[in-house]
């Protein structure tokens, strides 16, 4: 089974921040979970719109995008997008085609090869 796919970003300052929101009181966490889930949507929503651009097999772009899941706890925003939900008629899941979607395959013809020049759609 395939796992979604995070792309989140560790660094000092980031867990500075975790640490400042882990000292605000409750109303000002709930502002900041809103604030953070606004955020992740506008993300996912032009992941999505990024996807109907999608330069490859628009079809599949379009199915993997519709996989993102937004997180609705996290005080940053953050989604997720992949995972183990179906992709369309397929039997794969979108966590499968995400990867050759996005950045192709010599192995499947499905997965058309990119040049390095060539940006992916989720870039």
């Amino acid at each position: 089974m395939a796992k979604a796919i995070q792309i989140k970003k560790v660094d000092k300052d980031y867990r500075g921040l975790l640490r400042a929101f882990s000292k605000m009181d409750d109303v000002a966490k709930n502002d900041m979970k809103t604030i953070a889930k606004n955020l992740a949507e506008r993300g996912a929503a032009y992941a999505k719109g990024a996807a109907a651009n999608s330069p490859y097999n628009q079809r599949q772009a379009l199915a993997v995008a519709e996989s993102i899941k937004i997180s609705k706890s996290d005080k940053a925003p953050s989604f997720s997008i992949g995972g183990s939900r179906k992709v369309s008629a397929s039997a794969f899941s979108a966590g499968y085609v995400i990867m050759g979607n996005e950045f192709g395959s010599k192995q499947y013809k499905q997965f058309p090869r990119r040049s390095p020049s060539e940006r992916p759609w989720l870039s």
